[in-house]
This record gives structure tokens, sequence and C-alpha cells, in this order.
């Protein structure tokens, strides 16, 4: 028996060799030296002393509705890193026991060179056995084989994500279990992929391929600083700079064994390498050859991680490198090499994806992340018929995955024309999606490898969403998530790409509008191109969308746009992340404070932005806003500290995502470009909201929005209710008996029943992550519910750009008619269209055009005196059926994790709605969806409408006459 004292966990341990020998060695290691084991069958490491040596730290606490919530750090693990030189398949048992008895252990095995991280948590059920904090040994065994690993920053009471590891540890531990949520289906997708083999045929290398694979690999040297940025950074590093840190990492490579510092910054490195390959294209020196080379040993020595948000531009150096690596014998090991990182045999997928034996589609993370480095991977191969091969299958990926639709909540594009991430929509996902793909296209572009026209005009559909969403180059507060800011931007260069690779002038004439507002932008040499080219900015555009999968929905005329956003049980309000904890306990760049009602209707007035001005939407939010009164939303004005969000610890994950109970929330959209919106809301239990009940819904009409609410109830005697009609800030807002108008040029008639309350008022608040106080002139626009009301009602006619005087001439009384307000239906009649918003079925219909619903749904009828339109659809997603799983057995509110959801990847359930119309029908049109007449006579017809995804069916009817 040989020991060594060493530090672990900050105290001084002493690590004892049962058979083979211990020594200090720098032949491999990561900071200064590392542990030696030379090791046969049988041997054993052992280090004795308690395991779990302090308490689980207090991160944070907080108190909700009165109670003390604490939120403690990550349950412990042992975390380590180990060294394998060779791939030999030999297993360690690590081991942890009390007094001789063994508790825990799980298996390694050493099926990999390099550098791996061992991060095992001891609760979780990742080890075999059952914990024990009373634990006082760790043991190593070798089972089989003999050789020599190394060791080093071992911790044995370290805290650990539990849901962060199972990609990195399943491929060397045995029988290491699916985790129960979260990295389950993400975990079996990414080790299931690495299967993958080429299914296609291949084909004769000829002169056209040469072509072809030229021109992409000199476009994508035209793009390449761009494809390589991460998401909204800008800029590489310069040469000097990337020799610098190349000779901070001291790499040394000598009789096939390569040594260096630790590459704690890999997108860093990759940056280094990639500078320090551009500097060799362009001046072919020697020097720096070997020193991308030597970096690229290290990478692969320390098994670091370059795929996803790290070390793009790799890939791109090598690309740089090409001729060089085959003039030195390198090249395909450099190929295999990509390939294993980029995860590349995902493109080898065919039929279905990962263990979704229904659905092909792809990870946003993975198609704005990965997807350029893959298509390197391509080129980087020499010339050869499975080169080719290779490409036909990143072709059918792009077309049949990357522009696939995403069942459920999972990550990926939705029918919609909208993407999720993190099981819900954020904008900056979907965008890195998008401009990775344009770019990705635009390389493919005017060659034999483009992709078709059908997935072309998917992702026309998918850009087209996107410019309805975005206000320029600025995010609208409706759709956002991370933060409300007005100066908030994004990418728009996709456009861009996209209107060259897909020759579409209107996805052209889209960007040269977005650009317009960003002086950044404005610098783009697609811009100047484009306005010499004659394309002149979308200036008028009409248009309504329902964002089904976002629980928001957009309505455009002329250079406006009305954005609405709502929650619903399976769209959570916002994704809220905790601040940073420690000494200087910064504000988090994910967390937001003051969200909650936000999506309770609030109801956005979006103006095209001036050059750099920021989303052009009025509520100068750092000035005194006050969060309870979103315009649109109906809300109880509760203390602004009762609602301060609070993201605890739920099932490992320390974040919010709110879901309401309620399923009813969506939209229809008519083929005239307008349309319906409802929400059904449920308060949370978490901020003492469980009492409060609304319905709201929203009718779109050219220029105006009929606002309705009905069912508005709550408990809470001491505090009024409201639904906000605007929150100016400033003065210039007016009323007249029921009429108002807001400083920015809209009107508000409010329909007489209703209490009113308008005034102006300096308004003390809090900026958007509590950190400082705001103040402000305001004045408020509000219909006043009352103390703890019961089945309350509003309703209040909307009108974008008027005058005070163009209100008062509305006819409103002859346009517009509200027949039913109830918890039944909300049925209005505006002009030529009636709108129904049923929330049950209904079998006792006095109604011109409707007798009877066999459920829930919304309903547009519109004739012009010579056609009869009719829409129809379900808004419920229908993931799941039932009650919320939110419930425990005593009906209280359980909070949990999005991801611990077992239906965030069920694909929507279709619904069967029979309606019968009080018309006899001889023939109908079927504009898109679906229909079937299921009977007619004595002037009725009963039709059959198969609803999913909360898209709109639409027929024209033909009636008998």
């Amino acid at each position: 028996m040989n020991s060594l004292n060493l530090e672990i966990d900050g105290q001084e341990r002493k690590l004892c060799a049962w058979g083979g020998n211990i020594s200090l060695t720098r032949r491999h290691y990561l900071n200064s030296q590392s542990v030696a084991w030379d090791y046969q069958t049988g041997d054993s490491l052992e280090v004795s002393g308690q395991v779990i040596t302090r308490e689980r730290a207090v991160l944070q606490s907080a108190y909700l509705s009165g109670k003390k919530k604490t939120i403690l750090e990550y349950p412990f693990g042992i975390n380590c890193w180990i060294y394998s030189e060779n791939a030999d398949g030999n297993k360690l048992k690590f081991s942890f026991g009390k007094d001789g008895t063994e508790k825990q252990s799980f298996v390694y095995t050493l099926n990999f060179t390099g550098w791996k991280e061992i991060s095992v948590p001891y609760e979780r059920g990742y080890m075999q056995g059952q914990f024990d904090t009373t634990i006082n040994q760790f043991k190593i065994t070798a089972l089989s084989g003999s050789g020599t690993v190394f060791l080093e920053e071992i911790s044995l009471c370290k805290a650990i994500n539990p849901n962060h590891i199972y990609g990195k540890m399943a491929p060397q531990i045995e029988k290491f279990p699916l985790p129960t949520r979260r990295g389950a289906i993400a975990a079996v997708e990414q080790y299931g992929s690495v299967q993958g083999r080429p299914v296609f045929l291949t084909e004769k290398w000829k002169t056209e391929h040469v072509g072809a694979f030229a021109q992409m690999t000199e476009k994508y040297f035209e793009l390449m600083d761009e494809i390589d940025l991460p998401p909204f950074q800008r800029g590489n590093i310069p040469y000097t700079q990337a020799m610098e840190l190349f000779k901070e990492y001291d790499i040394v490579y000598q009789e096939g064994i390569v040594t260096g510092k630790r590459i704690t910054n890999t997108s860093l490195y990759a940056k280094a390498m990639k500078s320090i390959a551009a500097h060799f294209y362009e001046n072919r020196d020697a020097g720096s050859a070997d020193c991308f080379i030597l970096m690229w040993r290290h990478l692969m020595d320390q098994n670091a991680t370059i795929s996803w948000y790290h070390g793009r531009g790799v890939g791109s150096g090598m690309l740089m490198m090409k001729e060089e690596l085959a003039k030195r014998g390198l090249l395909e090991e450099a190929v295999s090499y990509l390939k294993e990182a980029y995860d590349f045999s995902r493109i080898y997928a065919t039929a279905t994806q990962g263990i979704y034996t229904h659905a092909r589609f792809e990870d946003t993370d993975s198609i704005g992340m990965d997807l350029p480095s893959t298509l390197a991977c391509i080129l980087l191969m020499q010339d050869s018929p499975e080169k080719v091969q290779d490409m036909r299958h990143f072709v059918y990926y792009v077309e049949n995955f990357c522009l696939g639709i995403a069942p459920g909540l999972t990550s990926g594009y939705k029918p919609d024309g909208t993407a999720s991430h993190h099981c819900g929509y954020i904008r900056q996902y979907e965008t890195v999606a998008n401009y990775s793909l344009s770019r990705v296209l635009y390389i493919m572009s005017g060659t034999m490898f483009m992709i078709g026209e059908e997935a072309a005009q998917r992702f026309k559909k998918i850009l087209r969403t996107a410019f309805l969403i975005y206000n320029g180059v600025y995010e609208p507060f409706a759709m956002a998530q991370y933060a409300f800011d007005k100066m908030r931007d994004t990418s728009v260069v996709e456009f861009a790409h996209a209107a060259n690779a897909l020759h579409d002038k209107m996805l052209a004439q889209m960007y040269v509008t977005l650009a317009e507002c960003s002086e950044k932008e404005r610098k783009n040499p697609n811009y100047p191109k484009f306005l010499e080219q004659g394309i002149e900015p979308v200036r008028e555009m009409t248009a309504h969308k329902t964002l089904t999968y976002a629980a928001a929905a957009f309505h455009k005329r002329k250079n406006w746009t009305m954005a609405l956003r709502g929650h619903s049980k399976y769209v959570y309000p916002m994704e809220i992340w905790p601040d940073e904890t420690g000494p200087e306990s910064r504000p988090g760049a994910r967390y937001t404070a003051f969200s909650l009602f936000r999506s309770f209707g609030f109801l956005e007035i979006l103006y095209p932005p001036v050059l750099e001005g920021g989303t052009n939407n009025g509520l100068h939010i750092e000035k005194g806003f006050d969060y309870r009164r979103w315009p649109g939303s109906t809300a109880v004005h509760v203390p602004l500290r009762s609602i301060k969000s609070v993201p605890l610890m739920v099932e490992d994950e320390w974040a919010e995502w709110l879901l309401s109970d309620q399923g009813f929330v969506g939209g229809l959209d008519g083929a005239d470009e307008n349309g319906i919106f409802v929400m059904q809301l449920h308060g949370p239990e978490k901020y003492g909201l469980e009492s409060f009940y609304a319905t709201k819904t929203y009718h779109f009409y050219e220029d105006m929005v009929l606002c309705l609410g009905s069912n508005i109830s709550n408990e809470l005697s001491a505090y009024k209710t409201e639904t906000t009609l605007f929150q100016d800030y400033g003065t210039g807002a007016e009323r007249r008996n029921n009429i108002l108008m807001d400083n920015r040029g809209n009107g508000y008639w409010v329909f007489p029943e209703y209490e009113i309350e308008f005034y102006t008022a300096e308004n003390r608040s809090r900026d958007i992550k509590d950190r400082e106080d705001t103040v402000g002139e305001r004045t408020f626009g509000i219909i006043s519910h009352g103390e703890a009301p019961q089945n309350a009602k509003y309703g209040y006619l909307l009108k974008i750009g008027t005058t005070m005087e163009e209100m008062e001439q509305l006819n409103v009384s002859e346009d517009i008619r509200i027949l039913q307000q109830d918890e039944t239906a909300h049925i209005v009649r505006i002009l030529d269209k009636t709108n129904y918003v049923f929330f049950k079925k209904c079998y006792e219909m006095t109604d011109r055009w409707i007798e009877n619903v066999s459920g829930s749904c919304i309903v547009s009828v519109s004739d012009d005196g010579e056609l009869v339109s009719l829409s129809v659809c379900d808004p419920d997603l229908r993931f799941y059926l039932g009650e919320s799983e939110d419930y425990d057995i005593n009906r209280h509110k359980q909070e949990k994790s999005v991801y611990g959801r077992f239906w965030t990847g069920q694909e929507s359930i279709s619904s069967r709605i029979w309606i019968t119309l009080n018309l006899e029908m001889n023939h109908l049109e079927i504009i898109r969806g679906n229909a079937k007449v299921i009977q007619r006579g004595d002037g009725k017809t009963i039709l059959e409408f198969i609803c999913k995804d909360g898209m709109t069916n639409e027929i024209q009817i033909y009636e008998s006459r």
C-alpha cells in the first residue's frame, strides 16, 4: 500500500492505493499535475473519512403569501476528471460506503481516450444502491484489465445539477438509468443518432459535383464570419491575441502525447484556432499551421465539446486548413473528428426523429448552432462518391427534419409558423435557427443540392410569421420572454439571406422594412444592394395571424400592428430564471420581476420604430409603469411586491414556467385577414390569486377590435379588479362620457353600463428587475370591476388611429350587436360578420346562422350578400385530456418544471366538431383545412370539422335557393 495526500473538498485527505502504484505526474494534467494510478484487476484506491462534509448552501430565500421559501444548492455528488490513454474497455467501480459496508456504486468503462469529466449525484437514482448522508469511505476498484489512469480535481461533496449529466455520463457508466425528466428525450435522441449510417445509394463522381462543391465552399467562406458568431455577438479575435492565448496553454506534443493546461473557455479557444487558421490561409506560413494542429490535438485530448454554443469556428478553421491537413496526411482524421464532434450522423435519419417514431423534426438549437458546421464537415471531405452521398442526406435532413414540424412542445418549428424551445416560444432561439438556416440555404442555392420548392415554401411561411412578430429589429413586449426592453434588438439579416437564396422579392422587401430602423443593419451590404435593385419597404400590409403555440395573435393594418398575449395550460406566461447568486448578486439576464399580468390579455399597439428608436409601443416601461395595468389585461390591483416573480427550485430546475389550468386559449384566423382570440384566465395559487377567474374575447375587424369580458370573479376584497384600456406616459389623453382617447390617437368606446376610471397621477414603481425605483406621470383609462367581483363583465371597442370626433360619430349600436356574453358563449355581430365563441357545447340557440354546436369552439360567419363564408377552430391544443396535471390529490396547485411534464412531446389531439346551420346548402368549397356534410334537409345542414393544433378550417357555402 502506498499513499498520497491530496486536497479534496478543501481538506487534506489521504488517498491510499491497495495494489498498484500511485504518483503525481505531468504526463497528463489539467492544472499542474495529476494522480497516476498503475493498476491491475482487483487493485483499488481508497479515501477514508466523512464524504458529505457540509450542509447544502442556501442560495436564496423569499416569501410567498407570507410563507418563507428557501432555495438550496443542487444535491451533492462526486466530480472529478479522469484520463484514459487507451480505449481498452477496462472497467472501474466507484463505490461509497459506511464503515466497510458498500452503500452506493457505479461501474465506469474506459472506452475512450483523453480527459473525461465524471459527475454523478448521490441522489436521483443514478448510482446503484441507496444514498446515506453518513457515508465515510470512497473507493475505486479495478474490475477488469490493467493499465494506467490519471485523476485530477477530485471532489466528493460537490453540488451537481442532476439534469445535465446523462449526455456526458451515459457512454461510460454501466446501467446508467434514463433521467425521469428533462434530459430523457434529448439523451435518447443523441445516443440513437450516433448509430446512424448512410442510407442513400452512392453516385459516381461527376464534373458537375466539382463545380457545386466549389461554389458552396466559396459561399461558405463569404459568410464564414457571420456563421461562426455565437448568437447576437459580434467580431472575431485578432491573430496576435490568438497567439497569446495559444502560448498560455503550454501545449506540447511529444512521442504521440499532448499535454497542456485545461481548456476553460471553449468558445474563445475555438475563435483563436480560427484566427490562426485564417492567418495561415492568407500567409501560408508553416508556423501558424503547426500552432493550429497543436491546438486541435489538445482539443481532442481534452474531449472538449465544440458543438452547440461552444466552439463554433473550428469547422471553418479546418476548411481553411484543408490543403495543409491533406498534405500532412491529417485530413481524414480531421473529418472524422468534426463529424463526431458535431453529431454528424444525425443527418442519416430518414424516417423518424429518435424516439419519436411518428415525427421528423429538428431541435432549434441544433439548427441554429450545428447546421452550418455540419455542412462544413461535408465540404471538408475529399472529392468522392461518399461526399455526394452525405450531401444528399444533408439536403434531405434540411428539407424533412430542420423544416419539419416538431410534435407538441418539443423544440422545433410549429404548424403556426413559430418555433419552440424550452417547451415554449422564445424569440431568441427561433431567430438563431432562422438565421443559420437562411445562411445554409444561401450556400446551397444555385447548385444541384438546393432544397425543393415545398420545403422552401415552408421556410417562407416561417419568415413571414417572424416578420409579423418583429417591430423593426426590436422585440415586442407581447412576445418577450426574458426582458421588457424597448431597445432589445434581434437579427433580421436572415430575411436578406433567404431572399437571395430563394430569389424572393417579398422577403427582400421585408428585410428592407425591418432594417430601416437600425444603423447596424443599414450598413449591412444587403441593404444598399436591395435599394439599388429598386426593392422598396413594405409600407402597408393586411394580415391577421394567431400564434397558437405562443397563445398570441397579431393583427396588422397599414403601418401598425396589434399584438395580443395570453397563456394557457400548455403555454406559460413567461420563462423566468433567477438572479445571479454570489457576493455581487447581479441581476440575471433571464430574470424579470413583474411579468405576471403581461399574459392576462396584454394588447400592444405597435408602430414602426424610427432609426435607433427601439420598440415603438408607447409604454415607456422604465418611467413609473404600473405592471398590474398592462393595456388590455384584466387583473387584480394587488400590491406590486405580491406578484414579484420568485423562481423556485422545482424538480431540480431553478426557474419558473407557471402554466395555467385553462386549455381554451387561442384564436381563429379568417380569410379576410380578421380574426378572433379567446382566453380563459385562472390566477396562480403561488401568488395568492387562485380565486381569480376571467373570460376574455377579442374580435378583430379591420382597424378595430371589440374587447369583451365575462365571468370576472375573485374573493380578494381588499383590492380592486380592473380591465385596463390604456396606461399612457404623460398627458394628452382625454375623455368624453364613455369615449376615451389615449395620447397616441387611439379611441376607446366603452359600453355605457360599465364604470370607467380616468385620471392622471404621478406613479411610483420599480424597474423590471426590481433593482431601483422608477417614477413617471401616468394617465390611466380603466374599467373597474370593484372589490371581489362575482361574474362581472366589460365591453369596449378599440379603434386605431382616430380622433374624438370620429369616435363620437361611430354608430356602435347599429354596427355592433352583442348577442350573448356569459359563461356559455360570447356572440357578436360586427357589420357583415357574426363571431361565436362557444365555451361549451350548446344545443339551445336562437340564432340567424347556427342552431347548435357539439363542443367548445370558435366560429365566424361572413355574409356579403352573395357568398357565405364559415370558419371554425378549436383553440384547445389538447396535448393531454382531462384536468390540469398540476393539482395534487387535495386540489392544491403544485408548481412543476416544464420539463417534468409527460405530455410535452405529444401531438395535438384532434377534436370533432359538429355544427348545425340554419340553412340548407347545395355545395361547399373547402378553402383550408377540412369539412364534411353529415346531413342536410328541411332548411338545415349539419357539418363536421376535425380541429387540430388550434388551426382554422374555412369553407365557402352555396345556399339552396
